[in-house]
């Protein structure tokens, strides 16, 4: 994923050399695609949309631009130069839909303010609640408790199509609501075969969106610098004694990927998980760095990546292996040559900072909530 050949692959694909080029539409002019309706044919074919190209790439050179389109952006030849005249000048030349400020997309509330964003699906959450009857419950604080019950009822569920349709709405809610994605992710686990005791879960998870219905995920201006947390709990599964990987990324104060899922092999030794969730991390880092790069955010420095793990932390810096540690030299390889690159940093944190915690294990309710607002989601009015 990191070798010259991939990334030189990877930007080759999101450029146009001319109007002679494939009908290849490269992500950065898709915005503008999506705009420009009388140009773009329903059928894409390597003739219409060369005519397409040359006309959209007459008109920037006639009224003065360099036909450079970067990021969904049209450089303009004055940087001043107002958005409303851009408009204006497309529109005098092609039929546009101005759609104005984004407020919903897919189900996600789109929440403006002066010098930020606000992702929610208040509406999504409150709609779940009505399906599974579950409008007038009683809150939880947490989304999961911190200790397993004692009794766990193996009998299967009664109904497992209305428990597949309620986890599948859940892992939906997910996508901005980060504080219940370990819930989620063990509940789906069992969507073939419910149980009781796994219905008693579910049960739980939408008490606590109950109480937090209007939480979201703000973006706002800042730093555009990369940063990544990653964690294993080793053995996390008593059923199988597979370990559970997660990591969060950061673009400034931003988080824009995470990931919580359960490794498919066991790890023999707590340092074995951690390689496997740190190489995990690093491949979504490097992804995320080739995309920043594309729109025009190019990460000077290494992105840092903090865990925990002292045993990892000493074989970065003493690279032996032995007959307990060969088996992880291919992840330990792989991470050291993007350390080498330049590509990535690693960083101690301690275990109490660590925020990618809150991903792959159920906590207490102070716990919890401390590392909640450490991934920045929070209520629309807080």
């Amino acid at each position: 994923m990191g070798d010259e050949a991939s990334v030189g692959s990877h930007r080759q694909q999101s450029t146009i050399s001319g109007p002679d080029s494939d009908p290849i539409i490269p992500v950065h002019l898709k915005f503008l695609i999506s705009n420009i309706k009388n140009l773009v044919p329903t059928i894409l074919t390597s003739e219409n949309y060369s005519i397409w190209w040359l006309q959209l790439h007459q008109h920037f050179v006639a009224n003065g631009y360099d036909g450079h389109l970067s990021g969904a952006t049209i450089c303009p030849p004055d940087s001043q130069h107002p958005q409303h005249l851009i408009l204006r000048q497309l529109q005098s030349e092609f039929k546009l839909k101005q759609l104005g400020d984004i407020s919903l997309f897919l189900g996600i509330q789109v929440i403006k303010t002066t010098y930020s964003y606000f992702l929610s699906q208040s509406h999504f959450a409150q709609d779940l609640l009505l399906s599974a009857g579950f409008t007038d419950c009683k809150p939880a604080a947490t989304p999961a408790p911190s200790r397993p019950s004692l009794s766990f009822d193996e009998q299967p569920y009664a109904d497992p199509k209305l428990f597949r349709k309620l986890a599948g709405s859940l892992q939906y809610l997910s996508i901005t609501r980060l504080d219940i994605a370990f819930a989620t992710n063990s509940i789906c686990q069992h969507m073939h075969q419910p149980r009781n005791g796994d219905f008693q879960s579910l049960k739980r998870l939408l008490r606590y969106i109950k109480g937090s219905f209007s939480y979201g995920l703000p973006i706002t201006m800042g730093p555009m610098q990369l940063r990544s947390y990653t964690y294993a709990d080793w053995a996390a599964n008593t059923a199988d004694m597979k370990s559970m990987s997660d990591f969060c990324t950061f673009l400034g104060s931003n988080i824009v990927s995470w990931s919580v899922k359960k490794q498919t092999t066991i790890a023999r030794s707590s340092t074995e998980a951690e390689y496997k969730s740190l190489s995990s991390a690093t491949s979504d880092i490097l992804w995320i760095r080739r995309l920043a790069e594309d729109l025009g955010i190019p990460q000077i420095r290494p992105t840092v990546i903090y865990y925990d793990n002292t045993s990892t932390i000493v074989l970065d810096n003493n690279p032996v292996f032995n007959a307990r540690t060969k088996h992880i030299e291919i992840d330990y390889h792989f991470i050291s040559d993007h350390i080498q690159k330049g590509h990535i940093s690693i960083a101690h944190i301690c275990t109490a900072d660590q925020i990618a915690d809150i991903l792959t294990k159920s906590l207490p309710v102070s716990r919890f909530q401390l590392l909640r607002s450490k991934l920045t989601i929070r209520s629309h009015n807080d």
